[in-house]
């Protein structure tokens, strides 16, 4: 699926919000706090990135998809933040995390 108002300031947006929490995450991690790469559906705005990003190919493309194998990593992201996760959305982060992680490595 991409997304067709997909627009580079709508990743620059969502790059900020990572930025924003990587630099300072909550103390407590709640599933809704956690910047997902979305616009109107799950995963919709990180889709069309790769895809573009992989149609222009070359080593842009390898290092776009190197940062983001260590953002979406499940054994990163733990290390990073597990100790903040909430108790009650721990499994649900950690599922999607694998998910995204799933869907860098398929493109």
């Amino acid at each position: 699926h991409i997304l067709r108002n997909h627009t580079p300031t709508s990743w620059t947006f969502y790059e900020n919000k990572w930025e924003a929490f990587s630099q300072c995450p909550p103390a407590r991690i709640t599933y809704a706090s956690v910047p997902w790469p979305d616009v109107l559906e799950p995963n919709d705005l990180l889709a069309s990135k790769l895809s573009s990003s992989e149609a222009a190919g070359g080593e842009e493309h390898r290092q776009f998809k190197r940062m983001l194998q260590l953002r979406w990593h499940p054994d990163k992201f733990q290390q990073m933040y597990g100790e903040r996760l909430a108790d009650e959305d721990r499994e649900r982060i950690m599922h999607r995390i694998t998910t995204l992680f799933q869907l860098v490595n398929r493109s």
